[in-house]
């Protein structure tokens, strides 16, 4: 296989497994704790990320959700890369070191954020 195939072979297998996480997520949402599944409505992406789902079952999506957020983040800094290296403008070099360090961390992010406080009109 090239290795031009690869970016959007990342990004694809990325999609079907964050779709596999929304499609094995036990339910709840903010609104109604008991809903059972993810709803695009009502749920956020970064509860496919918690130990447990927001019902209180163990979430059995997060292990699909963790590696489909890594290779996409993966996929997107190898195609910083590369893209860093068909620039031929002198200087070009600073682009992948300040587009794919960002992207590296992006996968930890889900799990590294501290709650954020209420606003005082709440």
């Amino acid at each position: 296989m090239r290795s031009k195939h690869l970016l959007p072979l990342g990004i694809a297998l990325s999609l079907a497994l964050l779709t596999v996480a929304i499609n094995t997520y036990p339910g709840g949402n903010q609104i109604d704790a008991n809903s059972i599944g993810f709803d695009w409505k009502q749920n956020y992406l970064c509860n496919l990320f918690g130990k447990t789902a927001v019902n209180g079952a163990r979430n059995s999506a997060r292990i699909w959700a963790i590696t489909g957020w890594f290779i996409l983040c993966a996929s997107f800094a190898c195609f910083f890369i590369r893209f860093s290296k068909n620039i031929a403008v002198q200087g070009a070099s600073p682009i992948a070191v300040s587009s794919v360090r960002p992207r590296l961390s992006w996968w930890s992010l889900p799990f590294t954020m501290p709650p954020l406080p209420s606003p005082w009109f709440f």
